[in-house]
């Protein structure tokens, strides 16, 4: 049975189950088939017991997957250039600040003076600089 069939078998009984733990177990942390899981879920709902007291779970550590962990970086944004539009080298964040920053865009092949606060970028008027 794929993985779309075995969803439609163990959706009413998912919500029962939800009904009477609080959430909704994952097929995927428990270290059985899927005919072992579906009869333990059934068991689970008549005697009100949690799934993991009946089929033991998956060890998250061996299973040879470890967890996402996130990086520092994620509450960056990358910094398009104003003028064309392109994604730069460049990640800012809502503490990045720069004042006077020389950059240059490759691709249009423009230098200009930027400032950034606040993930707001403003362009110095390109007569004033000086390069």
């Amino acid at each position: 049975m794929n993985s779309i069939e075995f969803g439609k078998k163990c959706r009413p009984y998912n919500v029962q189950y939800r009904d009477v733990f609080g959430y909704v177990p994952c097929r995927d942390d428990y270290n059985c088939s899927q005919d072992k899981y579906f009869q333990a879920l059934l068991k689970a709902i008549e005697t009100k017991c949690e799934l993991s007291a009946i089929v033991p779970k998956k060890n998250k550590e061996l299973s040879g997957f470890p967890r996402k962990q996130r990086s520092p970086l994620t509450n960056y944004n990358w910094m398009f250039y104003p003028i064309c539009r392109t994604k730069t080298r460049l990640q800012i964040g809502k503490d990045t600040e720069l004042k006077n920053f020389p950059f240059y865009c490759p691709k249009c092949r423009q230098k200009t003076l930027m400032e950034v606060k606040n993930l707001q970028i403003t362009m110095i008027k390109e007569n004033e600089v000086k390069m």
